[in-house]
């Protein structure tokens, strides 16, 4: 979480020094979350997010973009399940349960988009990383039976996420705001469980509508002059 945090303080500070604009803004949609272990995928879980995020806008076209989004991740329940006999092939049978985990999500993004208008769209993409830290699980946190070994306590769960971000989508300048439309793709690097059993991770598939503000940037007093007039009163 900290190098995020320094990331996203450098990098507004350093555009408030240069005077670069700024965008805030909301937003909202749809998740389809599931989980991948060694022996394969986990049943897909429907859900939603939503979060604040604010963008530091260094032309029309590069934005670096950070987010405030509460999600949901984890898996959907296998009909039957458990029950090695009706668990769709899964090597642990309690796998097939439903699991959904909420997480605080701060993803840190570096969005490139086209040079050129068409119309007012604006086609972009964007790459970056996605912090989680988990506020609750249900049903349970517990990790499947199978991943509890003979003579073994049991994993730890592991209460943080780290995701690779990729995804892209179309901007609409719809003046005051500007409106976005993007599909992401968040694939977790971590695992849920400390266990040398398995390796369970999250991979996430969402679709979410944004409406944003520009905000004009801060300009400091010395770069207000112009052969030695200040803006707004002379010499």
């Amino acid at each position: 979480m900290r190098p995020v945090a320094v990331l996203c303080g450098t990098l507004i500070l350093a555009s408030a020094v240069h005077g670069q604009d700024f965008a805030v803004g909301v937003h909202g949609g749809g998740i389809i979350a599931r989980q991948h272990v060694p022996f394969g995928t986990s049943r897909e879980l429907n859900s939603r997010s939503a979060g604040f995020s604010g963008a530091v806008l260094f032309n029309d076209w590069l934005a670096f973009r950070f987010e405030l989004n509460l999600i949901d991740k984890g898996r959907g329940n296998t009909p039957g399940a458990p029950g090695p006999e009706e668990d769709a092939g899964f090597a642990i049978p309690s796998f097939g349960n439903a699991a959904r985990f909420s997480y605080f999500e701060v993803p840190a993004l570096l969005q490139v988009a086209s040079p050129i208008e068409f119309g007012r769209a604006r086609p972009f993409v964007t790459m970056g990383v996605a912090y989680g830290y988990e506020l609750n699980c249900r049903p349970a946190c517990d990790p499947p039976d199978g991943m509890v070994s003979a003579g073994q306590h049991g994993p730890l769960h592991r209460n943080t996420d780290l995701g690779i971000v990729t995804g892209g989508g179309v901007s609409w300048d719809a003046l005051p705001l500007q409106v976005a439309l993007e599909i992401r793709k968040t694939r977790g690097t971590l695992s849920l469980y400390e266990s040398n059993c398995c390796r369970v991770t999250n991979d996430v598939f969402s679709v979410a509508l944004r409406a944003s503000m520009h905000i004009k940037g801060v300009v400091p007093d010395y770069m207000l002059f112009d052969k030695g007039v200040r803006r707004g009163r002379s010499k």
